[in-house]
């Protein structure tokens, strides 16, 4: 064992820095440092005795230790010559090149060279003066082609997995090492803009590609993208390049092998090593890598397998994506597809996932808190959050050595679809991936502990057609955001499950009509004392005769914060008329003291006509937006209930009172005609004279005769 690596206590692992263990050396050869464990365990040959200065290693994953970065300084003071300098780099190089490091930097301590081992240079070519074997690197760049300089010092610190308490040098150090690492790859050595990329159409040319010699329905030609999308994906992260048979995994590789070979070595070496880098849930046995509709058997299959490799490499890198594609491409599936009754209701907008995050001060929640969707559908609230707040994804999660920790425990259920139950849960989880991928861009040998991260965020219920309804989770959860599925129709089945269960039936006592009934008093059930919930509700709720009790419940359980009218047609291909509907868990009492103190303060309620996207299925994004106002408006309201007076006319402020239960709260009849109109919500009446409606009705009957001939000449 080494004496040095004894004496700074280091036997067992490097200083801890973030993710990564920091080797400060410069008398500890390789050899010993494989034997401590530090290094890959491989023959370094005739360059075991060299001694690295400086070492950044990630070592998470002892079956692939990866050295990041190797240093070599100067002791002599400032580098003397060109010469001196190309020097230190090559001698730099020949360690970078052994270990398979992914950066180098050579310095003397007030200059730094930047350079990467992985792409090589002719004009930087040289024997390695230890072997046989011509070396070469390409110095580093920045964006406007100058040498790249940035320093790279590390101060002396304690083990610190938190990187929001590294010095400031420290931190800034490795964040500069992370922004070369993202963009070095074998045939790349500049700085990369990081401008995003939108793989939407994409998606939707491959999905053509699938259903023209498969047939199969858009749901399953997207399991196949999904698939084949994080494949590459995690091809571009470096994620993917070797098996733990050394077999060669990455989509460079993988393309290269032609249309005659490619889906094979795919089939059967590719897809089941990420079966294992993310294994199914062992509760309900679902795993993004779920297998393609593609067969290998079939000659036609092959062929279309690679030409959707070539679309992936033509299209270029997968690595900084833009945020807008996390939403859309499960969208442009849906509008293909033949089961668009079932999909609607997974499909909430993303733009009112977003207002109801704003309204919720889902940020300002103690660390700790459980944050649930119990109708996940793709995962919109659970993951939108990461996007809406700045940062999202490091405020919401932190890597702490070999561990995710979460800020919060965000999990959501869904029953899935007669046709598919799965694929919602899946396609969550993939979603999941896609929104995570800074973090596992940085952080590439815990791909299992995202796995784990996923799989037990998102979970299928689908043992009982009850779902997440089955679970009795009294006061648990400290905020719900969710759009739960509104069925009237076959709601008796639910219903008569319930009844068969004795816990269940002294759970649900309100005996509200629908499923979304039943779901809203799960919610108010399940909410901590003093909590929130955020709910998409179809009118039903708020104006059936048969749901009185229900909204009954609702006010003597919670304070109703407020009432926003969503516009018909919000919602994919669905009809309906729906609300947001805003409460707060009233604190733990008895039922006397309820009584005795009923809500006083006044509910906030809102007209919503325009929400960013027309409401055809096109869904084009437009400029008009109301719920940016309602936002606002609501966040004002929250700091001051009483005295709050809003200026916009589609705001109205209701007193308490105004909601009786046994009269309708939909709250859009407390605006005038004349005030809808002016709005823009109703169109003005035409008054026509007599004569003016006379012209009217014979114009009508002569278009009716036109249209009746040609259905005649078409018959």
């Amino acid at each position: 064992m080494s004496e040095e690596l004894s004496q700074i206590g280091a036997n067992e692992h490097g200083r801890v820095i973030g993710s990564y263990e920091f080797y400060n050396i410069g008398d500890t050869t390789l050899n010993q440092l494989k034997r401590a464990h530090a290094v890959p365990d491989k023959d370094y040959a005739e360059l075991g005795p060299r001694k690295p200065d400086a070492l950044l290693v990630d070592r998470r994953n002892q079956r692939d230790i990866r050295v990041v970065l190797v240093v070599e300084r100067k002791d002599t003071g400032r580098f003397a010559s060109e010469a001196d300098r190309r020097t230190s780099v090559e001698q730099c190089n020949d360690l970078a090149q052994v270990l398979d490091a992914e950066v180098g930097v050579a310095t003397d301590g007030h200059s730094f060279i930047w350079f990467n081992p992985r792409h090589p240079d002719p004009q930087n070519e040289y024997p390695d003066r230890t072997t046989t074997i011509t070396r070469s690197y390409s110095i580093i760049r920045n964006e406007t082609g100058e040498p790249f300089i940035k320093e790279f010092s590390v101060d002396q610190e304690q083990d610190e997995p938190d990187m929001t308490k590294l010095s400031p040098r420290t931190r800034k150090s490795i964040e500069t090492m992370e922004l070369v690492r993202r963009s070095m790859s074998r045939t790349n050595s500049q700085i990369v803009k990081e401008s995003t990329v939108d793989p939407t159409s994409l998606a939707t040319q491959i999905w053509q590609d699938v259903w023209s010699v498969t047939g199969a329905t858009p749901e399953k030609c997207l399991y196949t993208f999904v698939e084949l999308f994080i494949f590459k994906y995690l091809s571009d992260l470096g994620v993917l390049d070797e098996d733990d048979k050394g077999n060669k995994i990455g989509f460079e590789h993988i393309y290269s092998l032609g249309s005659s070979k490619a889906f094979k070595n795919y089939t059967d070496i590719v897809r089941p090593y990420l079966r294992i880098m993310f294994p199914p849930s062992v509760d309900d046995h679902t795993t993004i890598i779920n297998g393609t509709v593609l067969s290998e058997d079939v000659p036609e299959h092959r062929e279309v397998f690679y030409k959707i490799l070539k679309r992936f490499g033509k299209f270029g890198p997968l690595r900084n994506i833009d945020p807008s594609f996390k939403s859309k491409v499960f969208e442009e599936f849906m509008k293909e597809t033949i089961s668009k009754k079932n999909w609607g209701q997974f499909f909430t907008p993303r733009k009112i996932i977003d207002a109801m995050i704003e309204i919720s001060d889902i940020d300002k929640l103690a660390e700790g808190s459980e944050v649930c969707d119990p109708a996940c559908g793709v995962g919109g609230f659970i993951l939108e959050p990461l996007k809406v707040k700045n940062d999202g994804v490091n405020f919401y999660y932190r890597i702490q050595g070999n561990n995710i920790v979460p800020r919060y425990r965000f999990v959501g259920f869904d029953k899935g679809f007669q046709n598919d139950e799965q694929l919602v849960v899946i396609l969550a989880k993939a979603n999941m991936l896609i929104f995570l991928t800074d973090l596992i861009r940085a952080h590439p040998t815990m791909v299992q502990a995202f796995s784990q991260l996923f799989n037990s965020t998102f979970q299928l219920l689908s043992k009982t057609i009850l779902g997440t309804l089955a679970r009795i989770e009294k006061d648990k959860y400290d905020l719900v955001l969710t759009n739960p599925p509104y069925v009237t129709s076959g709601s008796s089945n639910y219903k008569e499950a319930i009844r068969r269960d004795d816990a269940l039936r002294q759970f649900y006592t309100i005996n509200a009509t629908g499923v979304e009934g039943l779901f809203l008093e799960w919610i108010v059930r399940s909410v901590k004392p003093g909590r929130k919930a955020f709910v998409i509700i179809p009118d039903g709720i708020l104006n059936r005769s048969t749901d009185e009790k229900l909204r009954g419940f609702i006010k003597e359980e919670c304070i109703i914060d407020g009432i926003v009218s969503l516009p018909v047609n919000a919602f994919y291909r669905n009809p309906k008329k729906t609300y947001i509907l805003a409460i707060t868990k009233k604190p733990e009492r008895s039922d006397i003291q309820r009584e005795e103190h009923p809500q006083t303060e006044p509910v906030f309620t809102y007209l919503v006509s325009t929400i960013g996207e027309t409401l055809d299925v096109k869904r084009f994004p437009i400029d008009d937006n109301n719920l940016s106002e309602m936002v606002s408006l609501f966040n004002q309201f929250k700091g001051a209930k009483t005295a709050f007076r809003p200026e916009s006319k589609r705001c109205k402020i209701q007193a308490i009172e105004r909601f009786d239960p046994h009269e309708p709260w939909s709250v859009d009849r407390w605006w005038t005609r004349e005030e809808k109109v002016e709005l823009g919500i109703e169109e003005q009446d035409t008054v026509m004279t007599l004569d003016e409606f006379k012209q009217k009705v014979a114009d009508t009957e002569r278009e009716i005769r036109e249209l009746n001939h040609k259905l005649r000449a078409l018959e």
